[in-house]
């Protein structure tokens, strides 16, 4: 019995590591656009001082101004990114599809990528950072997203 109550503390910490490290594990990043319309550039800055609601806010209002489809897809990708970070990710997943649809950007599809795996949807997930990839082969942040991705797909078919 005593052995036991010795050993307790450390069969806790061995049930609960892999929890531990699962919630320490890097997620992808967001990136958000900035274009020469600035309600687009003022949802990008709300977005990085990590007020959320506003840039969703703002997102949404440049998406029912008259932009061109670069534009567009600009602030429907950020309006993903705001969505995410709310925890809204169905609204979030539709933004991105939207932003997609209207001009099929790296950006955009690494947020869908990203929304994707933040919702546990790994193989969706690497689908969208290999879209990215393949218009921005030299963006770091696109190889380190699909890097994080690759990882937590092996570390679940193990």
């Amino acid at each position: 019995m005593k052995n036991l109550v010795k050993l307790l503390p450390i069969i806790l910490l061995m049930a609960t590591a892999p929890t531990a490290i699962a919630q320490n594990a890097p997620s992808p990043e967001f990136v958000v656009q900035t274009t020469s319309t600035g309600i687009i550039q003022l949802s990008a800055l709300k977005f990085e001082r990590g007020e959320y609601r506003q840039a969703a806010g703002i997102a949404l209002q440049a998406t029912e101004r008259g932009l061109s489809s670069g534009r567009r897809s600009a602030a429907w990708s950020n309006l993903c990114a705001a969505r995410a970070m709310q925890g809204q990710y169905v609204e979030a997943v539709t933004a991105c599809e939207t932003a997609i649809e209207a001009r099929p950007t790296w950006q955009a599809n690494n947020n869908y990528g990203t929304v994707l795996f933040l919702a546990g949807r790994y193989a969706e997930s690497e689908r969208a950072f290999a879209s990215a990839m393949h218009i921005a082969p030299n963006e770091m942040v696109v190889a380190d997203n699909r890097a994080i991705v690759s990882s937590r797909t092996l570390a679940s078919a193990q």
